[in-house]
């Protein structure tokens, strides 16, 4: 009754020992990548419950009667691979970097691409990390002008350009980014990644100044080891901010309310010097059949628990 990559299925174990804890005799989970496909096997009561939704089918799920529910995932955004500026030189100098935050329109960018199921973002982090930090979300509201007078001031009145790859998970987003920053004479040329795999030996080749890539670390000590310490694995041109590492160790050191406090202060520099540029906090999207009960919305987390899914009667 299991057939590789198509659909696996499972049956209750008679000894369990908490028997008023199953709830089906039989769970079969299928893999469906198209989620037009997945819609469609839920109005014809194939499926009962899918966890990869996406905002373009969200409106045909709801008018086919499903519940549609999401919770934080992920961040995206411009993440820069190259802010010393070893292969962009523009992009070594910090009103260059910002000239990129205050480019981008991000509340637009948002509502095009994510709509209901995105959230605009300035600082790497979910706003559900307890080191989150609301005030240095209006630190680079859209401001063209002002990208104009910092790129002028560090000596690229004209502009510059720089390439970023990346999945089809944050085509779109890079695109739409490209875009705004063309309005102030900076030039985004997007090189498309066939998968992770692709992306990665993009990124390892020195080929592209900065990428894009769902972040959906736990907390910024995950997301600053992932990607912002030498050798980590989302830097590889190994580029550093000597502060950020400071910081980063006084925040190990650290316990209780003070480490949140510490941790804010390693996402308040990496801000303040722009070394990378986040755009959207984005939402994992869920639909579930009537015939369910047991889920709980949970807006802060994309995390669902299956084993708590019963029968509606």
């Amino acid at each position: 009754q299991t057939v590789a990559n198509d659909h696996y299925t499972y049956i209750a174990n008679p000894n369990y020992w908490n028997p008023s804890a199953v709830h089906y005799k039989k769970v079969i989970i299928k893999a469906i990548s198209n989620v037009t496909s997945a819609v469609q096997a839920m109005r014809t009561g194939q499926l009962d419950a899918f966890f990869s939704g996406d905002n373009a089918n969200a409106a045909s799920a709801k008018d086919a009667g499903l519940i549609v529910d999401s919770g934080l995932s992920y961040w995206d955004g411009l993440q820069l691979l190259d802010p010393q500026g070893k292969v962009v030189p523009a992009l070594g100098d910090q009103r260059v970097r910002q000239a990129l935050e205050y480019a981008i329109n991000r509340p637009a960018i948002v509502k095009a691409v994510y709509g209901d199921f995105g959230h605009p973002l300035v600082q790497p982090a979910l706003p559900n990390w307890p080191e989150y930090d609301p005030a240095l979300e209006n630190q680079y509201p859209y401001d063209p002008a002002k990208a104009k007078q910092l790129l002028a001031a560090a000596g690229f009145p004209n502009g510059f350009s720089f390439s970023a790859t990346s999945t089809t998970v944050s085509a779109k987003m890079l695109q739409a980014v490209g875009g705004d920053l063309a309005n102030v004479g900076v030039t985004l040329d997007y090189v498309p990644a066939a998968s992770i795999a692709a992306q990665s030996q993009n990124m390892a080749a020195g080929k592209v100044a900065a990428f894009g890539l769902p972040e959906s670390h736990l907390n910024t000590y995950f997301m600053v080891n992932g990607q912002f310490l030498e050798n980590s694995q989302r830097n590889p041109l190994n580029e550093t901010d000597p502060q950020v590492v400071s910081l980063d160790n006084q925040a190990l050191q650290a316990q209780g309310p003070a480490a949140t406090a510490a941790w804010q202060k390693v996402l308040t520099r990496l801000v303040d010097n722009a070394w990378t540029v986040p755009v959207v906090a984005v939402d994992s999207i869920f639909y579930i059949s009537p015939k369910i009960t047991g889920y709980q919305s949970n807006k802060s987390s994309h995390f669902v628990d299956p084993a708590q899914l019963r029968p509606a009667r």
